[in-house]
Parts: C-alpha cells; sequence; structure tokens
C-alpha cells in the first residue's frame, strides 16, 4: 500500500514540476501513454480472465445476472425519472 501512496505521490510531484516549468506537449503525450497502457492492462486482464477455468464455467451464470441488473437499474431510471418529472409539473 505504501508503495502505491510513493508512486501517486513521485508523480504528483513531477506533474507539478513539469506544469510549472511550461514543459509543452507533455498532456498529448502522456493521454496517448495512458491510452497504451490501459489498452495494455484490458488485455492481460482478460487472458487472465480467460484461463481461469471456474470464470469460464460461471460466464452463463454471471452474464444472467448482469443482464437482470441491467434491466432493473435501467426501469428504475425510467420509473424515477417520470415520478421526479410529474412532482416537479405540479409544483
Amino acid at each position: 500500500m505504501i508503495e502505491t501512496i510513493t508512486m501517486l505521490f513521485i508523480g504528483l510531484v513531477i506533474g507539478f514540476a513539469l506544469k510549472k516549468f511550461r514543459v509543452k506537449d507533455v498532456g498529448r503525450k502522456l493521454d496517448k501513454m495512458l491510452s497504451i497502457i490501459v489498452m495494455f492492462l484490458l488485455f492481460v486482464m482478460g487472458l487472465k480472465l480467460g484461463s481461469d477455468d471456474k470464470i469460464i464455467y460461471n460466464l452463463m451464470f454471471l452474464g444472467y445476472h448482469s443482464i437482470i441488473l441491467a434491466f432493473l437499474i435501467f426501469l428504475g431510471s425510467i420509473i424515477f425519472g417520470y415520478l421526479f418529472n410529474r412532482v416537479r409539473v405540479i409544483y
């Protein structure tokens, strides 16, 4: 845990120093680098999930529950949006 906080603090200090010394184009380069790192992380997570037999075995069960949960959230948003819209119109 301390390593994570230390790395975050070091990045914060370096980012502040780069901003203070007005280094140009750092933001664009960092955005591109972060996108590549996130894509790599998603790829590695996919490899890990794909190699886990327990997750593959339960994928249908998890997918079924995920669809039900998403539908209920959608339905709740519609219902409460309608109710709050009616309350606002009355007042």
